[in-house]
C-alpha cells in the first residue's frame, strides 16, 4: 500500500493551552500519535517520554508506589516552569527534580514499570472527585495475571490495595500509550475496561528516529 503523507492537527481540545500539544492525524483525519511540550520547549511524540528509565531495580511494585508517595511532590507546570501550563517531563527528569504533575508522576511510574517486565501504559483522559468536573489527568493502568489494575500516581496516602480498573468509575480514558505503541478509545469514555475491542492500537512508535507508523493506513510521520 502507498505510503499516505500525513499532517500535524492541532488539538482544538485543549483550548488556551493549544500551543503545548498536537494529535498527528492522516488524511481520514484518524489520530494514530500524540506529541506533548518538553521542558526544552520542543515538541516530542509521548511514547518518547517513556525512555527506559529505571532508577534501580525492586523485587515488587510496591517500593515504587511508596517512593511516588513519599518523595515525589505534586507541582503545577505554571508554577515550575514560569507559567508555561503545559509541561512534559521524562521519567528521569521527574526523578531527578522530584516534582512534578499528574503525567509526570504516571510517566515515572509507567517506565519504572515497563523496565521490571510489567505491562503498564500510561492513559490521558479525565477524572473527577467528589462530585466535581472532570479535568484532565493522566494515570497508569497496569494489566497482570488477566486482570487490569488502575494506579493513580499522584496518590500521597498510603497504599493498601492495588485497585482493579473495574472498581474505579471516576476515570474517563481517551487514549493510552507504553514505550512503542499508542492506542485510541473509539468507544465511551465511561468505561473501566482498558483491554476491549473499543481500545484501537492506531499508532507505533519506532524509537531514536523518532518515527511513528499509522497501522491502518501505513502512514508516517517524523519530528
Amino acid at each position: 500500500m502507498r505510503k499516505q503523507h500525513t499532517k500535524i492537527k492541532q488539538v482544538s481540545q485543549l483550548g488556551e493551552n493549544a500551543r503545548y500539544g498536537y494529535f498527528v492525524t492522516n488524511y481520514n483525519q484518524q489520530i494514530f500519535a500524540y506529541a506533548k511540550s518538553a521542558t526544552s520547549n520542543e515538541m516530542y511524540f509521548v511514547n518518547g517520554y517513556l525512555n527506559g528509565f529505571v532508577p534501580y531495580k525492586v523485587d515488587n511494585m510496591w517500593v515504587i508506589l511508596q517512593y511516588l508517595q513519599t518523595r515525589l511532590k505534586y507541582q503545577l507546570d505554571e508554577v515550575g516552569y514560569n507559567d508555561r501550563k503545559e509541561v512534559w517531563q521524562t521519567a528521569k527528569e521527574s526523578y531527578v527534580k522530584l516534582r512534578g504533575d499528574c503525567e509526570d508522576h504516571a510517566l515515572l511510574l509507567a517506565d519504572w514499570l515497563i523496565g521490571l517486565g510489567y505491562d503498564a501504559r500510561v492513559v490521558v483522559g479525565t477524572a473527577k472527585s467528589s462530585g466535581k468536573t472532570p479535568v484532565g489527568h493522566a494515570w497508569v493502568v497496569l494489566f497482570n495475571e488477566g486482570n487490569e489494575y488502575l494506579l493513580e500516581a499522584t496518590k500521597k496516602s498510603k497504599w493498601n490495595a492495588i485497585p482493579l480498573a473495574s472498581t474505579q468509575p471516576n476515570y474517563f480514558p481517551k487514549y493510552m500509550f507504553n514505550r512503542t505503541e499508542f492506542w485510541v478509545n473509539e468507544g465511551t469514555i465511561l468505561t473501566t475496561n482498558y483491554a476491549d475491542e473499543k481500545w484501537k492500537k492506531s499508532g507505533k512508535f519506532i524509537p531514536h528516529n523518532p518515527y511513528y507508523k499509522d497501522l491502518e493506513n501505513m502512514a508516517s510521520s517524523s519530528q
